[in-house]
């Protein structure tokens, strides 16, 4: 199984977009683990307005 990793920076609006980004990812197949531990993807996920 894949691992990927994610990483939210902004605000909550982000925090729902990442969240739903990684139950596409979860449904897909893939392990979430968190953002230190390893993994094949890491996802840094961003705003240019607030991050």
């Amino acid at each position: 199984m894949s691992r990927i990793a994610f990483y939210v920076l902004g605000c909550k609006l982000n925090q729902y977009e990442l969240r739903a980004i990684q139950e596409g990812f979860e449904a897909r197949g893939w392990e979430s683990v968190p953002f230190g531990e390893e993994a094949e993807v890491y996802l840094v996920h961003t705003c240019a307005v607030t991050g």
